[in-house]
C-alpha cells in the first residue's frame, strides 16, 4: 500500500485497526503536502458501522488514536 491509501484506509476504516497500525508505522511523520483531509462524511460513516455493529467500542476506540497521532 501506498502512503495515500493508508491514509484512506485509516479515515474510513476499511482494514482492520491492527493492520493500519502496522501499515502506519512504516510511513514518515512529516509532509508538508496535505495528502488528505478528514471530512464529516467520514465520521459518519464511522458512526454507521459502529451502529451497525461492523465495529466494536475497542475498534472505535483504536482508529480515533490511530487518527490523533496522523
Amino acid at each position: 500500500m501506498n502512503k495515500i491509501e493508508i491514509l484512506k484506509s485509516l479515515l474510513t476504516l476499511s482494514i482492520p485497526t491492527a493492520k493500519l497500525k502496522q501499515e502506519l508505522n512504516k510511513l514518515s511523520w512529516d509532509d508538508e503536502n496535505t495528502l488528505i483531509i478528514l471530512k464529516k462524511d467520514h465520521l459518519l460513516q464511522i458512526i454507521e458501522k459502529l451502529e451497525k455493529n461492523k465495529i466494536t467500542i475497542s475498534e472505535l476506540i483504536e482508529w480515533a488514536n490511530l487518527l490523533e497521532v496522523r
